[in-house]
């Protein structure tokens, strides 16, 4: 089979929603369809699809978040063309297209655990796995969805080297070692005492108004970090991954926390790539002692 990538058109609108209502479930249907049909009213998102005799098979796209932040998502190839090499084509255009357009910052992505492939073609274009967030993607039939986060560095005049930048990080000892190996795709992960006993004013509000179902980002570039791990892990969070972010214009990296949703999970149904393994124990070993 031979099929073409290109930057998708408004005559490929009806064709894209096809591929949606087939491919997702029904309760992430409607806000990726308004998602694609506002694609061609602005420039902060970037369609591409897969197409072959004329027929779109496949579909994604970049969002730009920030100017130094972007998205990939709305991943989605006909089930009859998959395992064909489509969704890893998608993946490399897209990065070709940061590349080209000398985007500089990083690029994220999600992948769910149904099945690894999602997973593969992220780690074949580049990308790091940084998080997992059990049973947090919406259901597909089979239970609620565990859900990997992914980034890329984009760097075309190499201000973050990964073998000569240094991310400063405080954090506690027993969260330096898979801190390190999640991050040190991006640079060279290195480790500040604090004498800052007490959480920020910020991680305090977050406590008092918790939203169970929020992602909260704790500054690993903050004093105050160490202590506002502990408030959130007494509180029954669980650390998911360890983030690079941009502050300053430097490469420094924030620890994602988050309340795990309160249903069992088969720990044999999630299946996560080598590379994200020893992350994926780590973010386990937490699930399992506060359910």
């Amino acid at each position: 089979m031979t099929f073409t990538i290109r930057q998708a058109t408004p005559d490929d609108l009806e064709q894209i929603i096809g591929l949606f209502k087939h491919g997702f479930a029904p309760a992430v249907q409607p806000i990726l369809i308004e998602d694609i049909q506002g694609a061609f009213e602005g420039n902060s998102c970037i369609p591409f699809v897969a197409a072959t005799d004329g027929t779109i098979i496949g579909h994604a796209r970049i969002r730009y978040i920030n100017p130094d932040k972007a998205h990939f998502g709305s991943l989605v190839v006909n089930e009859a063309y998959r395992n064909r090499g489509v969704a890893t084509a998608l993946s490399k255009a897209r990065v070709a297209y940061l590349k080209e357009h000398n985007f500089q910052g990083i690029a994220y992505s999600d992948a769910v655990t149904l099945h690894p492939y999602s997973q593969q073609q992220l780690f074949a274009v580049g990308f790091s796995p940084i998080r997992i967030l059990p049973g947090s993607f919406p259901d597909h039939g089979a239970g609620l969805e565990t859900n990997i986060g992914f980034v890329q560095i984009f760097s075309p005049v190499e201000l973050w080297k990964p073998e000569s930048t240094e991310l400063s990080l405080y954090l506690a000892p027993e969260y330096r070692a898979i801190a390190t190996e999640t991050l040190n795709h991006f640079g060279v992960v290195a480790f500040k005492e604090t004498t800052t006993e007490s959480p920020g004013e910020r991680t305090k509000s977050f406590v008092v108004s918790e939203n169970p179902e929020k992602i909260y980002a704790v500054r690993l570039y903050e004093p105050a970090a160490p202590a506002e791990i502990s408030l959130l892990r007494s509180k029954g969070c669980i650390i998911a991954g360890f983030t690079p972010v941009i502050k300053d214009g430097q490469l420094s990296a924030v620890a994602h926390m988050y309340r795990a949703p309160d249903i069992v999970l088969n720990r044999n149904k999630i299946k996560v790539i080598p590379a994200a393994e020893r992350l994926f124990d780590f973010v386990w070993e937490q699930y399992a002692s506060v359910r």
